[in-house]
């Protein structure tokens, strides 16, 4: 009995940890393995993003160092499986718009348009099978209009 029940919960603990969202977590830019070229807004010296859920949301903060050195805050939520993030601070102007799509558990798509709903760029995230590092992959348009592709590799601390 004692050992039905000792399988039993390490099933349930097994099914739990195989269904948590490995996007969740602190996550810290490693800025030696990542290409980002200087002309892309998305250029720092240090990041750290906190993704923590609450409730049917995921709420992201973004904390660091741009290139430049002027101060990265950001803040928004994303509904779990996927949607419009609603920026809190530090977010993109209103006439863009930036929506998520999970392709899998360890994969998700974004897609930013302007007011216009013209794509004017995509993320492309995916977080290794250890869930200790995440790539993404960027494209989009510097505000001058030239087009810029980032690899931004976050690891776990």
């Amino acid at each position: 009995m004692r050992r039905t029940a000792y399988l039993i919960s390490l099933l349930g603990l097994a099914a739990t940890l195989y269904a948590a969202d490995p996007f969740l977590g602190t996550w810290k830019l490693n800025v030696a393995k990542s290409k980002v070229p200087s002309n892309s807004p998305f250029a720092a010296k240090d990041v750290t993003v906190v993704a923590e859920e609450k409730g049917d949301l995921v709420d992201v903060t973004v904390k660091g160092t741009a290139e430049n050195g002027s101060p990265i805050s950001v803040h928004y939520t994303v509904p779990k499986s996927g949607g419009v993030l609603k920026f809190e601070q530090g977010g993109p102007t209103n006439d863009i718009t930036v929506t998520t799509r999970r392709i899998g558990n360890n994969t998700m798509d974004s897609v930013i348009t302007s007011a216009d709903g013209k794509q004017v760029g995509t993320d492309h995230s995916v977080v290794s099978p250890n869930g200790k590092s995440l790539r993404l992959s960027r494209k989009g348009a510097d505000p001058q209009g030239k087009p810029f592709e980032t690899v931004e590799i976050y690891e776990k601390p």
